[in-house]
């Protein structure tokens, strides 16, 4: 009956004075060959030098030796007695850099020092020092572990043991390793995520709650500071009148006017504090003797001048006045979060990850992902942030933090590769000419900072949507998020997204599904 046959190239390296040890290693072999060997279907090729290398030019001749035959070598087999051999450009012998660079590349190193007597009349003292001063040094350095012998009958005993025991192991080791990769198991699945944890079923999280979190907090901000307004009592502004005559001692060279409130402030003040049963003062917005002075600024280098406000009248009545400017600014950053947070209450987001509950270390994976058009929103079709807030927003990570990925103790977050910078482009700051981003090219930027987090491709296809993402590797029992959250209408009742998953280890399509809880 036919069976194959693995066949191991065994290098024997050595120097010229253990000549009667390299035929001791041909019978081993041979013998091996036909026992062991046979019976574990492996046959030992031995090689060596003087009769397995070929004349060659262009480099050292250790080197083309090395690339002839060591380096494709499996294993190889190392003696000495009482010569180290011709030194290298390396090491201290050929014999040496031949074992030294086995055991570099994690080749079978079977190493061997003869203790049996050296003739007096034939031996080289330095050379015997160079062999005592290697083998000490294969102890300090701990990469081998050698074996010792008195004479031939013990070498040959030595070397068969250690050859039969090496591949009887490597043998079982197989087998077991057979065994284990039959047993292993994959099975990646996509997850639901719910408060950073794994779940079965899909979830919807309401973006609008989270925000909600943030204008409770808002909400105490503006009390505080109407609060402050209140309690600061300023006597009835007296109306003054500019002095422009002439004939008076004094002319006052700068335009000056009784502050009053402008009526956007009145008006979004009491409009919020009337909805939040919030009482106002009788002389909330009374001004006391504040005053506002007009004076030229500064010429600048164009050409142009400005015009510099200053207040003028008591501490308490510029203190009024700054706190209710604030209050007004607090006042439209709030209500611009408020229509938000209410432009999500009907939108719910789903977050996924890639679940590896098998056997097996998964590499470039591939997931599409396939649900109904009806109820999906892209991001790009939601409202982006008011005016009063989107800068705030877009400086302060706020769209990765609430639609990019998970990062927990059960989920890995999303490996998202280095992507090259492109600087947005701003118009040069000239003097008494700051420069102020619009409000459009903060959209562009809000609407940009998402689609950075878009690992995916995405195409419509029979009234679906399906979606493509990549992912490098996976470890067993582990987890990773998708890059981004979905966006789906929170009022649907059902809500099925659909998988298919291969791998470079399972080729094979895994599919499944997986739904909002009933």
């Amino acid at each position: 009956m036919a069976r194959s046959t693995t066949t191991y190239d065994i290098v024997l390296s050595c120097p010229t004075d253990v000549e009667k040890e390299k035929e001791v290693i041909k019978k081993v072999i041979d013998d091996f060959n036909r026992t062991v060997g046979n019976n574990l279907s492996i046959n030992l090729n031995l090689k060596h030098w003087s009769t397995d290398s070929f004349a060659q030019s262009g480099e050292p001749a250790q080197n083309l030796l090395n690339k002839q035959f060591i380096d494709d070598a499996d294993m190889i087999i190392c003696i000495f007695w009482g010569r180290m051999g011709t030194p290298t450009e390396r090491y201290e012998s050929g014999t040496a850099e031949e074992m030294l660079e086995a055991v570099e590349k994690g080749k079978q190193v079977f190493l061997y020092f003869s203790n049996a007597p050296v003739e007096i009349n034939s031996v080289d003292a330095e050379q015997l020092s160079s062999v005592r001063e290697f083998k000490k040094k294969i102890q300090e350095m701990q990469i081998a572990y050698y074996k010792t012998y008195n004479d031939l009958e013990e070498f040959k005993s030595v070397i068969t043991t250690d050859l039969n025991l090496y591949f009887i192991q490597m043998n079982e080791s197989s087998k077991r390793s057979l065994i284990d990769q039959k047993n292993q198991k994959s099975n990646i699945v996509v997850s639901g995520v719910k408060n950073k944890k794994i779940i079965d079923s899909l979830e919807f999280e309401k973006i609008s709650l989270r925000i909600d979190e943030f204008l409770t907090s808002r909400l105490s901000v503006v009390k505080e500071l109407l609060q402050q307004v209140n309690e600061i009592e300023l006597s009835t502004h007296e109306e003054k009148k500019a002095i422009t005559s002439l004939g008076e001692v004094r002319i006052n060279i700068f335009e000056t006017a009784p502050y009053e409130y402008p009526e956007e402030y009145i008006e979004v003040i009491r409009s919020f504090a009337e909805k939040n049963s919030i009482v106002l003062s009788g002389n909330f917005f009374e001004v006391g003797d504040l005053c506002i002075q007009h004076k030229p600024g500064y010429m600048n280098v164009l050409g142009g001048g400005g015009v510099v406000r200053e207040f003028t009248g008591s501490q308490d009545a510029k203190n009024k006045q700054s706190l209710v400017k604030k209050a007004f600014l607090s006042i439209t950053e709030y209500l611009e979060w408020l229509e938000y947070a209410n432009h999500f209450r009907d939108i719910g987001l789903v977050r996924l990850s890639l679940s590896n509950q098998g056997t097996i270390f998964e590499t470039d994976i591939t997931v599409l992902l396939k649900f109904p058009k009806n109820g999906y929103i892209p991001f790009k079709e939601t409202n982006p942030p008011g005016e009063n807030i989107i800068e705030m927003i877009n400086e302060n990570d706020f769209v990765e933090n609430f639609f990019g990925d998970v990062n927990s103790v059960e989920i890995n977050s999303f490996d998202y590769p280095t992507r090259a910078l492109n600087p947005n482009f701003s118009s040069p700051i000239l003097p008494g000419y700051p420069y102020k981003k619009s409000y459009e090219s903060m959209i562009e930027t809000y609407f940009d900072m998402h689609e950075g987090l878009r690992y995916y491709e995405e195409y419509e296809e029979d009234g679906d949507i399906v979606q493509k993402y990549s992912f490098k590797e996976l470890k067993q029992y582990t987890s990773i998020s998708f890059p981004t959250a979905l966006l789906f209408s929170s009022n649907l009742e059902k809500l099925e997204i659909e998988y298919e998953i291969i791998s470079r280890e399972n080729p094979s399509k895994k599919q499944g599904n997986i739904k909002l809880d009933e």
